[in-house]
């Protein structure tokens, strides 16, 4: 259902189509770290029209075999783009995500417009960006303290 026509239901918040806009018109290199599987995801972008504005896209299907868990899809992205963890910031918006990008050494911001879990646990030690604003995320790319 999700690969067929579950994936059309699919709604960003609002604001968020214009902060990824703000930030690849800033020229910041922007890659999606999923444990959604990559068919629905990228379903999900091309029908958003937002697949052109990400330089990759990593599920664990992405892999063959598959990778285990999104701290392994991170390690990824930095490889494959070359990049440095404490160059990049990991927005992301449950417990888990915060876990992974500790995990492999990336600053982690949290995108509290959706979360959906206890964010005491871990508020504390993260960037927080309250609404889907490409200013709070450049700021907070430019000020970020490194684990």
């Amino acid at each position: 259902h999700y690969d067929t026509v579950g994936y059309q239901q699919t709604f960003p918040y609002s604001g968020v189509a214009e902060m990824i806009e703000s930030l690849v018109d800033a020229k910041i290199p922007l890659h999606i770290a999923t444990n959604k599987r990559s068919r629905p995801t990228l379903l999900i972008l091309e029908a958003l029209g937002w697949l052109g504005f990400f330089d990759q896209v990593l599920s664990p299907d992405s892999f063959v075999p598959p990778l285990p868990n999104k701290a392994a899809i991170l390690a990824k992205v930095l490889t494959e783009a070359n990049l440095s963890a404490t160059d990049c910031l990991y927005i992301g918006d449950r417990f888990d995500d915060y876990k992974a990008s500790n995990e492999v050494g990336i600053p982690f911001a949290l995108a509290a417009w959706g979360f959906e879990e206890d964010d005491a646990v871990f508020a504390s030690e993260s960037i927080r960006i309250e609404t889907p604003n490409a200013v709070q995320i450049l700021n907070a790319l430019r000020n970020q303290p490194c684990p």
